[in-house]
């Protein structure tokens, strides 16, 4: 048979349109897409696309109906209280977007093999089902589809990588000579990862590391001594919980001095076995023992460093408590101490907002520090630095600060990534706590001058085309020329080549599609803060194409894998049981997280809420701390409590064919080998009908076509490329349809050594063959017809097969069906053993051969009553979702396929289906009991031990940290919650507290020269003075100084101290007179 001869015939061929051909498309993706998961509400979508009814579990239906609230709050979370961790990313696109666009490319270039190999493999593809189809079923053809799909994306993508510079602004992109010097560095609280955060020697660390600055925070003792602090309360920084744990929760200024001063501040830091910033490097050993000694250091030795060392201080100023008898003077206070230290004023960068006209009277020195103000308002102050936080200042007008002549200091620059980009920015200070790593930076990462950039940009664009047009020209040259090389086996199969790079192509959507909704998201959140979101050329165009190549690439899942997914429906029935026990252990697991976390909320809720004035509470009252806080806590626990209540109950709802008792349970399904072993041996052989028999088969499946002189023959595909040596022994006309060969030709190829000697397994589970196999396998030749009904009637096997019309200009087109059946006839075998498929001439087909049992597709019961036919072949995925229990009550006998995993097989099984068509018989065969068969009884046991078990253990988790966090936090009876109407009497409010006699010193802190009086605490025997007022009248209640002393060694010390030094003190706050009322606190 010549090519010539051919081409004369395939003149308007078709294929029969009654009968069922599976396309290449899907024998592709059959193997590797049962393990494809998924979403119920895609499933759901896809059901609904195919007009096909879901049938889920009322436990699916409760975990839907839960999910998306949850989500919903989760979201919502994340977008209130992470709204400006988001706007890093947009800072890190700035510096890393010429590195992502020269990387892209070069990805681009490994994605170039992959996609060429597929588009020239269906450019061969079209050629030969152009042939094949009618004029009328030509736009049938899918081929040119999924080129467009596939190339289309890929060189848009390509041309956007090769132009986008133009519209990329990176700061990192500028000349040497026009770098700004690099900026200094204020150490935040010092050098916190080299010493423990605000002591002299965290502070000492960051001068010895060159710092220009010393940061910290300052709060005021009870007695009036300011000293360093950033907490709201002593755990975190110091031993207190050890000393006095009752007390842990007060806040630090409710303390005086003399009690703080004997607090160790630096044991936390050295020997915690969690380190207190994750790239922390380890502490020499005599860091470590000086980090132990460490106590709580004084404003005024901070300031002592920095007048003996130079340096700028600058720190945060936080207000005293509500009852602090400092509340209303702690600035003045903290002045008059600034200017008792003798400190250059020069050296003090004042940041807090309150009572500017005061310190520029008293402390014309100073420089004073903003915070985020506009220019005018900067400009009314006469402020001309401004610290601020560096994701606000970039998204909100740096431009305008520079161009004003701002000094800007940064907090808090910890990456050298963003250092970089802060240098590159010419900002002059940065706030870090990470000196030690940024002062070894001599020059700042990723910066490229625009020269070199441009260089690499055409050399990587030139570089990049040649290498993707030499990689389509080799696939080109290698499809059109020798086509040798069995490119398509693994495309026919559905493993190997195909399978890998589809991983790849999905891989690659996959960080598109996650890059793109970063930065919608990062969008969101910026127009939720009202902020403007400055993106590169680069990032639009890619968000652009990646919502078109998603878009697409969804139409293409839709269009072809419609009927796929509808596997993962069928998985949750079977896995639904387990999925339900573990999610209760996963829950337990949960439960220890969930506990603290929420416990812990609620330590912190009863803390703040004795930390807020009146005023505050009026200020505050949509969205102050404690109401975030208690959102938090109903955000976490209670879509926990949710789910865990469903998982308890969605038993009663669960639907599963493998739980039912033993006694019920049907017998084992039968099988038929699909095209024979095709595991064993090559499909649609003698050989493999053998191995099929050898292991137990109850029938035979093939695929018949007739060749050109009317002898049929086995064989599944249009052509004979992938299961012959057609492309050695003739490869001119390799894409020919086989029924267009005489059998005398058929009859001279090789149909073995495509399975034997290919270097990629057919199946992806197949297993390796012997010696003797493989040697018989290469010999074997196409079969005939005759010569399977020989096996099967020697057997006493049944047939059934696939008989594929020939092309429409076929000599037997129109007389196929009676061809078979006279075949059939001759071969003498019994006329029982034959299950006959094609729906075509079945009258005649009644007529010559009234002993064929006739079996039919997914026909209504109707339908099949009409035609009285009693066993169906249908595909597993459409019968379980149309109808099972209508054709069983039918008692329609019902033959699943290609049923090749255990678990489908087993869920077969305990559905009772009669028989399955498989490939995977060798593992089929060998399982005597379904998997994840459980009875009802045992189920019934699991789910209410695994219910009380989870109970248990989560009531026992949520008890231990509530337990453990009351014992810990015995708030003192003296801090109470400030009303808007003051109580009668503050001697009623009593606190008891443990003093050694003597401790108890009068403040003598005065200052002559201040305008205001620095409260004194009085003693008991002080005659009660007058309550100072708020801003608004309200009188002030305060509250006694607490000084305990640290706890004694042994319980008995303890015990006997309690009964001798237990006092009830009353204090008492003086009237503070005021020259004129301050302003409210900011």
């Amino acid at each position: 048979m010549t090519k010539d001869e051919g081409l004369d015939q395939y003149q308007n061929h078709t294929s029969d349109s009654e009968v069922s051909l599976r396309s290449d498309f899907e024998h592709m993706i059959q193997i590797g897409f049962d393990a494809v998961p998924g979403e119920f509400r895609v499933l759901g979508f896809l059901l609904c696309w195919e007009k096909q009814r879901l049938y889920l579990h009322w436990y699916h239906k409760i975990l839907v109906l839960i999910m998306i609230p949850f989500f919903s709050l989760l979201l919502w979370i994340l977008l209130t209280y992470w709204k400006d961790r988001w706007l890093t990313i947009g800072l890190s696109l700035q510096i890393l977007a010429p590195y992502v666009h020269l990387s892209s490319i070069s990805v681009m270039v490994l994605l170039s093999w992959p996609v060429a190999f597929y588009l020239i493999h269906l450019e061969g593809e079209a050629r030969m089902r152009r042939y094949q189809i009618t004029s009328n079923e030509r736009r049938r053809n899918t081929c040119c589809t999924l080129q467009v799909a596939v190339g289309v994306p890929f060189f848009f993508i390509l041309l956007c990588l090769y132009v986008v510079p133009f519209g990329t602004y990176s700061p990192c992109l500028q000349e040497k000579e026009k770098l700004a010097p690099k900026p200094n560095f204020f150490g935040h609280r010092g050098a916190p990862m080299l010493g423990p955060e605000n002591t002299i020697m965290s502070f000492e660390k960051a001068v010895e590391y060159g710092a220009h600055g010393l940061e910290s925070d300052v709060q005021i003792s009870f007695d009036g001594v300011p000293f360093l602090m950033h907490d709201y309360d002593l755990r975190r920084t110091t031993n207190i919980k050890e000393v006095l744990p009752d007390a842990a929760r007060r806040h630090p200024s409710l303390f005086r001095w003399s009690f703080l001063t004997t607090l160790n501040a630096g044991k936390w830091f050295s020997d915690a076995w969690v380190k207190p910033f994750f790239r922390m490097k380890p502490l020499s050993e005599d860091d470590k023992e000086r980090a132990r000694n460490q106590r709580i250091a004084k404003l005024t030795d901070l300031l002592a460093i920095a007048q003996k060392e130079k340096k700028l201080v600058i720190f945060d100023l936080n207000a005293p408590p509500s009852k602090h008898p400092s509340r209303l003077s702690y600035i003045h206070l903290v002045v008059r101490v600034i200017l008792d230290s003798k400190i250059e004023q020069h050296l003090i960068a004042w940041l807090p907002g309150s009572e500017r006209r005061y310190i520029k009277s008293k402390a014309p020195g100073f420089q004073h520090v903003g915070t985020f103000y506009t220019l005018q308002e900067l400009a009314d102050e006469n402020i001309t630095r401004i610290n601020v936080d560096y994701k606000r200042l970039y998204y909100n007008g740096l431009r305008e600060y520079k161009a004003a002549n701002i000094s800007i200091n940064l907090y808090i620059v910890n990456e050298p990534w963003l250092f970089s980009l802060v240098w590159c920015h010419s900002i002059h200070s940065v706030t870090t706590d990470n000196i030690e790593v940024l002062n070894e930076m001599n020059h700042p990462y990723y910066f490229m001058t625009p020269n070199f950039y441009l260089f690499l940009w055409i050399f990587m664009d030139i570089l990049s085309a040649v290498f993707i047009v030499s990689i389509f020209r080799f696939h080109w040259w290698r499809e059109s020329q020798s086509e040798k090389i069995r490119q398509g086996i693994t495309s026919y199969t559905g493993t190997g080549v195909w399978f890998f790079w589809s991983i790849v192509l999905l891989s690659f959507l996959g960080i598109l599609a996650a890059y793109t909704t970063l930065l919608l998201v990062l969008e969101f959140l910026l127009c939720w803060e009202k902020n403007q979101l400055f993106l590169h050329w680069y990032h639009k165009i890619l968000i652009l194409i990646t919502i078109l190549f998603c878009s697409l690439l969804l139409w293409i899942l839709l269009t072809y894998w419609k009927d796929r997914w509808l596997t993962i429906g069928l998985s949750l029935q079977i896995f639904a049981l387990y999925i339900h026990l573990s999610s209760t252990s996963v829950m337990v697991l949960l439960s220890w997280p969930v506990a603290i976390y929420v416990i812990h909320l609620e330590g912190e809720a009863r803390m703040r809420r004795f930390q807020i004035t009146s005023i505050e509470r009026k200020r505050n009252k949509r969205c102050n701390m404690h109401t975030k806080l208690r959102t938090l806590q109903v955000a976490i626990g209670l879509p926990f409590v949710l789910i865990l209540l469903c998982l308890y109950v969605v038993p009663f709802g669960i639907y599963s064919a493998c739980v039912q008792d033993k006694d019920k349970l049907g017998p084992k399904p039968n099988f038929f080998g699909h095209r024979g072993a095709p595991m064993l041996g090559p499909e649609n052989i003698i050989m493999s009908f053998e191995k099929s028999v050898e292991y137990g088969a109850h029938g035979l499946e093939s695929d018949v076509q007739i060749s050109l002189d009317k002898v049929p023959f086995l064989m599944h595909d249009y052509d004979l490329r992938r299961t012959t040596n057609i492309l050695d022994v003739m490869p001119n006309a390799s894409h020919e349809h086989s029924s267009f060969f005489n059998w005398d030709f058929l009859s001279t190829l090789n149909a073995g050594k495509w399975f034997s000697g290919s270097w990629i397994k057919p199946f992806f589970r197949m297993k390796p063959l012997s010696e003797a196999d493989k040697e018989r396998a290469r010999n074997q030749k196409i079969p005939k017809l005759s010569e399977l009904l020989e096996l099967a009637q020697k057997e006493k096997k049944l047939v059934i097969f696939d008989l594929n019309a020939p092309p429409q200009s076929h000599p037997s087109r129109s007389s196929y069906i009676h061809l078979v059946v006279s075949v059939i006839l001759d071969s003498k075998i019994e006329q029982p053993l034959i299950f006959w498929l094609p729906d075509s001439d079945r009258k005649y087909v009644r007529s010559k051969a009234p002993g064929f049992q006739h079996i039919s597709r997914l026909f209504t019961v109707e339908e099949l009553r009409k035609e009285n036919i009693t066993r169906i072949n249908v595909d597993y995925k459409r019968l379980f979702y149309n109808g099972l229990k209508e054709y069983k009550a039918a008692n329609i006998t019902i033959n699943l396929y290609i049923v090749n995993e255990p678990w489908l097989f087993s869920l077969a099984w305990c559905s009772r289906i009669h028989s399955v068509t498989t490939d995977n018989i060798q593992i089929l065969k060998e399982i005597n009991h379904p998997y994840y068969f459980i009875t009802p009884k045992f189920y019934l046991f699991m789910w209410i031990f695994m219910d009380i078990l989870s109970a248990v253990f989560i009531v026992a988790i949520f008890h231990f940290y509530w337990r453990r966090e009351s014992q810990s936090e015995k708030i003192l009876h003296g801090i109470t919650s400030y009303t808007e109407t003051p109580s009668a009497s503050l001697r009623d409010e009593v606190l008891e507290v443990v003093e050694i006699p003597g401790l108890l010193i009068k403040s003598e802190m005065e200052y002559p020269d201040s305008e205001v009086i620095i409260p004194e605490v009085v003693n008991e025997t002080t005659a009660p003075t007058m309550h100072p007022t708020d801003d608004v009248g309200q009188p002030v209640p305060t509250e006694p100084a607490f000084e305990p002393i640290q706890a004694p060694t042994s319980e008995t010390n303890r015990e006997a101290t309690l009964k001798i030094v237990l006092l009830t003190l009353e204090a008492n706050e003086p009237t503070v007179p005021f020259t004129e009322k301050p302003p409210p606190e900011t």
